[in-house]
């Protein structure tokens, strides 16, 4: 009876594992699907939050891109309005320097009449001496015929003395040799950097006077031993070499050379080059050059002066140019208004072998 009773008790109790077991196991699928509810909501989350973070990128590289834009337009505005502004100010700065030269060459050529008037009262003051002169010769003459008793026919008029033309400098100059044209360079006084360069033609065998004009020289006037950088203008009869400028020639027969900014008068004492026009790059060829291409050469000619032996330290670079205006000294040139410069290019003549002789009014006639 004990025996069937704990047999019983086995057979329940395995009964009751079974139940339990199947409960379970039919419980396990139901909680795996809450627990799967339960985290898909979190995926969802991290996957908007990613989004939301790229979009946020997105939109700060944007504005990034978009500030950089707005950045470079305005660099691009003030560069332009810079650009702007130093255009107008060339051009203001060009008005004004054509205002100056403007107002220069009047002053120049106001002065320049102003010469050429008084030289024509003069001539005028001579005539009307002279010719009272030879008024009063023949009144002499009339009045001592009345006076001769013994003389039956009357006295014959007197021919009017011939007053002789005063000469003009070139005249008083013997060291012209055969030239046919010459430019003469006078200082006004002693130390002066103003000089009156007057210009001559030979014309039937007789010089005539073509031309008078103010001019500078060397800022330490005229000398007779040019030294280099002493900044005096060498006194002399001189040929005249080539003619050059920064624009084509104005017309000129002699011969020309249009300068750039390679070109270069070398002024170096030490160089073999020296006193030559030559182009750079200098590749250790000289020093020391002057530059071609600057405003007071906008128009020239070489004054032939040590171009032939180009002594060492006897001076170089000696032109007649352009100048930088009334009463400015040169470095050892000659210069004088562009206007007449020009003018003087077209008016010379290579045939006629061309001279300028420079100096003190008293070294020039000496010459």
């Amino acid at each position: 009876m004990k025996l069937l009773k704990k047999v019983h008790m086995i057979f329940f109790m395995l009964i009751l594992i079974s139940i339990i077991s199947i409960a379970a196991y039919v419980k396990s699928p139901s909680m795996f699907a809450k627990n799967k509810v339960q985290t898909s909501p979190t995926a969802q989350v991290k996957s908007d939050l990613s989004q939301i973070d790229k979009q946020k990128e997105l939109e700060d590289k944007q504005k990034l891109e978009e500030l950089a834009k707005v950045k470079e337009n305005q660099l691009i505005e003030q560069r332009n309005k810079s650009e702007k502004d130093a255009a107008l100010k060339k051009q203001k700065e060009l008005e004004v320097t054509q205002q100056l030269d403007a107002k220069k060459k009047l002053e120049v050529q106001q002065k320049t009449k102003a010469l050429e008037e008084q030289k024509k009262l003069e001539e005028i003051k001579k005539q009307e001496v002279a010719a009272k002169q030879t008024k009063s010769v023949q009144q002499k003459q009339i009045t001592s015929s009345k006076k001769e008793t013994s003389s039956i026919k009357a006295t014959p008029v007197a021919t009017p003395i011939a007053v002789p033309k005063p000469k003009l400098l070139i005249d008083k100059i013997s060291g012209k040799g055969n030239a046919q044209q010459a430019i003469v360079v006078t200082s006004n006084s002693p130390g002066s950097v103003s000089v009156t360069i007057t210009t001559f033609e030979k014309v039937n065998g007789t010089w005539k006077q073509v031309s008078s004009f103010a001019g500078n020289i060397g800022r330490t006037s005229f000398t007779y031993n040019k030294v280099e950088g002493d900044g005096h203008s060498p006194i002399g009869i001189f040929s005249l070499g080539t003619a050059f400028g920064r624009y084509v020639s104005p017309g000129t027969s002699m011969n020309y050379r249009q300068s750039t900014t390679n070109d270069f008068w070398v002024d170096d004492v030490n160089s073999p080059l020296y006193n030559t026009w030559q182009q750079g790059p200098a590749n250790n060829r000289w020093n020391s050059a002057e530059n071609m291409y600057i405003p007071q050469y906008n128009y020239g000619f070489v004054i032939n002066h040590n171009t032939s032996s180009r002594t060492p330290g006897k001076g170089s670079a000696i032109f007649f140019h352009v100048w930088s205006g009334p009463g400015q000294g040169t470095a050892g040139c000659t210069a004088a208004a562009q206007s007449n410069v020009i003018s003087t290019l077209k008016w010379l003549n290579p045939s006629k072998s061309p001279i300028i002789i420079q100096g003190s009014m008293s070294d020039v006639l000496k010459m």
